[in-house]
């Protein structure tokens, strides 16, 4: 509006200023209303001698908060197929290769280790050197036969791995008939060592007083040389209960195997008298032999000589057993 006041005031001035004598020509039309400038922008200048309007101070409108700006969505992108080959409608579409499945390795149980073969069933004569006695017992269900020196013979079973019968006889001389009955009890197997004890009971019957019976207690220690104790060290003392008197009698042998089926023997046997009875049953012995040997058949072959060494005596002992499945 005051730019509008501003061109009326003009044009009443100029209409009333003298003009020279010239054809007057129609006034011009009012130019159409111009847009309002901007605030910014300086206002026109006042024509000369023409008053300056009187500055009208119109209240400023309120701006208008801000409008918050708003991200513009950002546009999901778009995945174009690839054209795919064409199908041939006459041959059928591939089959995707398929692998036949791995099979899983499947490892079996380890085979239980087999136990290691009982080295009592390799020597026949395992419980006894020459005439003195080992701790070891025969497997259990074994039946022995024995003969020394075709006069002594000796049947032996073994009903369990730690105890042996043994029964030892002559054939009848002149109606008598000597015996032994005897029981073997191994009580300890260690690495390294066995130990035995002995119990027996020897008689003779065909007397005229009746049967005679006499006693024997003993125990046996056995020291292995060898990881299998075939090779032993064997000590041995037992007594003789004879009433009023006692005979203990001890024994040490030694077994040493050169061969699988061959082994050297030797022992040393005393005899010692406890009661003035028996003062003149004493005595010391040696004897020396060798081994021979199989599963089921055992062959020794020795020479025993006493300390006053009044003669040699030679003894041969064969075995045969049947072992057990």
């Amino acid at each position: 509006m005051g730019s509008l006041r501003l061109v009326l005031a003009f044009f009443v001035l100029a209409a009333a200023a003298p003009h020279p004598a010239v054809a007057q020509s129609p006034p011009a039309p009012p130019p159409p209303n111009p847009a309002p400038p901007p605030a910014a922008t300086a206002s026109p200048s006042t024509p000369v001698n023409t008053p300056p309007p009187t500055p009208v101070h119109a209240l400023p409108a309120p701006s208008a908060p801000p409008a918050p700006e708003v991200p513009s969505p950002t546009p999901a992108p778009v995945s174009v197929p690839a054209p795919s080959a064409p199908v041939s409608a006459s041959a059928p579409a591939p089959r995707a290769a398929v692998s036949p499945p791995v099979p899983v390795p499947v490892s079996a149980p380890p085979a239980p280790a087999a136990a290691p073969a009982d080295p009592r069933r390799r020597d026949p004569h395992l419980d006894r050197v020459l005439l003195v006695p080992t701790a070891e017992t025969q497997p259990r269900g074994t039946v022995t036969l024995s003969s020394y020196d075709l006069v002594l013979y000796q049947l032996g079973y073994a009903p369990s791995d730690s105890l042996q019968l043994t029964l030892t006889a002559t054939p009848p001389i002149e109606g008598f008939f000597p015996f032994d009955l005897s029981l073997k009890s191994t009580l300890a197997r260690g690495a390294g060592y066995r130990l035995a004890a002995i119990g027996s009971a020897s008689g003779v019957l065909g007397l005229d007083d009746g049967p005679a019976f006499i006693g024997r207690l003993g125990l046996v220690g056995q020291a292995c040389l060898d990881a299998a104790c075939r090779s032993s060290a064997n000590l041995a003392f037992s007594s003789l209960l004879l009433g009023p008197a006692t005979l203990v009698g001890s024994g040490a042998g030694v077994i040493l195997h050169v061969s699988d089926a061959i082994a050297l023997l030797g022992e040393v046997d005393t005899l010692v008298p406890t009661g003035r009875a028996v003062a003149e049953a004493h005595g010391i012995a040696a004897g020396a032999g060798l081994r021979w040997r199989g599963k089921r058949w055992a062959l020794d072959a020795s020479l025993f000589s006493t300390l006053d060494r009044k003669g040699v005596l030679p003894l041969l002992v064969g075995s045969y057993r049947f072992l057990p499945d």
